[in-house]
C-alpha cells in the first residue's frame, strides 16, 4: 500500500480538514516547481566566494584595532551593536550573492563578538549580566537576521548563555532540567512541523530545532567530564520524551498501541536506561535520531548517527570489566538486537495478515 502523497493532494487534503492555507496555492505548487530548475553556481565558486567574503570581515575588524577605535571597552560596545546593524541591513536590503551573504553572516558574529567584549568590561567579570545582554541581542537577531544558518548560531549563543548562568548559580539540578527542556523543545517543533508550515514559520522553527539538536548532543557530553553526578536524572526524564516520541510515531503510523509490536518497542526503551543512568547520552541521540526518520531530515538522522555510535564507545570503554567480559557483553547485545528484530519482524507479518 502506497501512503505518500503529493504537495497537491497533501494541500488538498489540508484545505479539506479546514486548516487555512493560501487561496492561490496552485501558484505556490508552481513557484516551488520553478525553484528547481535554478541552477545555482558550482559548489567550488561558493566555497571561494564564502572565504574572500570571510577574509574582508576579518579585514575590517583588523583594521578597527589598528586604527584604534576599539580604544575601551564601551567603544567595543557600541560598535559590536553597529557592526550588528550594518550586517542585518546588509541581509535585508542588500542585493542577494553569495558573497553579500557570507560577508554580512561574518560581520554579525564580528559584531556579536565585540559586544560581547564589551559586555565583559563593563559587567566587571558578571557571567550572568554578561549572558543575559547576549540573549537580548540574539533575540533582536533572531527576529532582524532571517537567515536559517544565522538563526540556529542564534540559538546556541542563547542556549550556551542560559547554560553559563546555571553553572555560574551552580544550581546543578537546572541543568538537568535545562536538558530535559531541550528534548522536549526539539521533539514538540519536529512533532507541530506541518502546523508551522502552514503558519509560515518553517524556516525558523527548524534553525531552532537544529540548534536545539545540536546543542543538546553536545550537552550530553558533560558525564564523560564528571563535572557533576546524579545523571540519572537526566536519564529517566530523557526516557519519558523517548517513550512518548515512539507512542507518536506508533499512533501516526496508524498502529495499536496494544500491539505487541509497540509493546516491545517501549520494553526497549526500558532497557536502555541501564546504560543510560551512566551514559545518558544514548537516549539523547537514539531520540534526535528517531525524529530524524519520522521528519525526513537527513542532517539529524547522521548528526545523532555519529554522536549515538560515539557514546556507544564513550560507554563501552568507561566499563570497569575485562576484555573477556566486555566480548561477552557485545555479543549478548548483538543477539538481544538480533532477537529483537526478529520479534518486530512477526508482529509486522502478523499485523499485515
Amino acid at each position: 500500500m502506497n501512503t505518500s502523497l503529493t504537495l497537491r493532494e497533501t494541500l488538498t487534503q489540508l484545505a479539506a480538514e479546514g486548516i487555512a492555507l493560501p487561496d492561490d496555492y496552485e501558484n505556490v505548487i508552481t513557484g516551488l516547481q520553478l525553484e528547481k530548475k535554478v541552477v545555482g553556481s558550482p559548489w567550488y565558486l561558493r566555497l571561494f566566494v564564502g572565504l574572500s567574503a570571510w577574509i574582508a570581515a576579518i579585514l575590517f575588524v583588523a583594521f578597527l584595532f589598528t586604527a584604534n577605535v576599539l580604544q575601551n571597552e564601551e567603544s567595543g560596545l557600541i560598535w559590536g551593536l553597529l557592526v550588528c546593524a550594518f550586517a542585518v541591513g546588509l541581509h535585508r536590503f542588500g542585493p542577494r550573492n553569495d558573497f553579500l551573504s557570507q560577508f554580512g553572516l561574518a560581520l554579525s558574529l564580528v559584531g556579536q563578538l565585540l559586544f560581547l567584549i564589551g559586555l565583559f568590561g563593563l559587567s566587571n567579570m558578571e557571567i550572568v549580566s554578561i549572558a543575559l545582554g547576549m540573549i537580548i541581542l540574539e533575540l533582536v537577531l533572531l527576529w532582524a537576521y532571517n537567515a536559517q544558518l544565522h538563526q540556529m548560531i542564534s540559538t546556541l549563543v542563547i542556549l550556551g548563555a542560559i547554560l553559563a548562568i546555571l553553572f555560574d548559580l551552580e544550581f546543578t539540578v537546572g541543568v538537568h532540567l535545562f536538558i530535559f527542556g531541550l528534548a522536549a523543545g526539539v521533539m514538540a517543533l519536529s512533532y507541530k512541523k506541518n502546523h508551522l508550515l502552514v503558519a509560515g514559520f518553517e524556516g525558523p522553527a527548524k534553525s531552532a530545532s537544529y540548534g536545539l539538536a545540536v546543542f543538546l548532543l553536545g550537552l550530553l557530553l558533560l558525564p564523560l567530564l564528571e563535572y557533576f553526578d546524579l545523571w540519572w536524572i537526566t536519564a529517566v526524564l530523557l526516557l519519558a520524551v523517548l517513550l512518548f516520541l515512539v507512542l507518536q510515531i506508533a499512533a501516526d503510523l496508524g498502529l495499536d498501541l496494544h500491539r505487541g509490536a509497540v509493546l516491545w518497542l517501549c520494553i526497549g526503551c526500558v532497557l536502555l536506561l541501564i546504560p543510560a543512568v551512566r551514559m545518558p547520552g544514548i537516549l539523547g541521540a537514539l531520540l534526535i535520531l528517531l525524529l530524524g526518520f519520522w521528519r525526513n531530515a537527513r542532517l539529524l538522522i547522521g548528526l545523532a548517527a555519529a554522536f549515538l555510535l560515539f557514546y556507544l564507545g564513550a560507554y563501552y570503554y568507561s566499563l570497569q570489566w575485562t576484555l573477556l567480559v566486555k566480548s561477552f557483553a557485545l555479543m549478548g547485545t548483538g543477539a538481544i538486537l538480533f532477537l529483537l528484530r526478529y520479534i518486530l519482524l512477526r508482529f509486522a507479518r502478523g499485523g499485515a495478515s
